[in-house]
């Protein structure tokens, strides 16, 4: 649960987990592009894989730890974010690598222009 809720709260900044990647790939991508210094997804992400695979799971513990671990990265992309960007993310229905704007130059060139002529169906 407190990794699911992690992922909610990259996704504002438009990170989402690819199909291949497993947590601790992600926490990887995360921690050195997207989060800051306070927040540490590499130790959440190894506690979700030994919650998935190991025999006996985790322990209250470590289940508090991970809870406490994904406040922290709540916390970070709130820093990050406006209340206005965390809003639109909510309510936009796109998915969230599409959500953010292009950061290089538009395309330029003519535009095509259709004229009357064309648009008159043929006799």
């Amino acid at each position: 649960m407190a990794w699911a809720e992690a992922l909610e709260s990259v996704e504002v900044l438009g990170v989402t987990p690819r199909r291949h990647e497993t947590p601790l790939e992600l926490a990887r991508r995360l921690s050195g592009a997207v989060l800051g210094e306070s927040s540490q997804p590499g130790p959440l992400a190894r506690l979700v894989e030994q919650a998935d695979f190991a025999p006996n799971g985790v322990s209250e513990m470590q289940a508090e730890r991970a809870v406490e671990l994904a406040r922290g990265i709540r916390s970070d992309v709130r820093r990050q974010t406006t209340t206005m960007q965390r809003l639109l993310a909510l309510v936009d229905p796109r998915p969230p690598e599409r959500r953010r704007r292009r950061v290089g130059p538009r395309p330029t060139g003519p535009r095509i222009q259709i004229g009357p002529e064309l648009l008159a169906e043929p006799m």
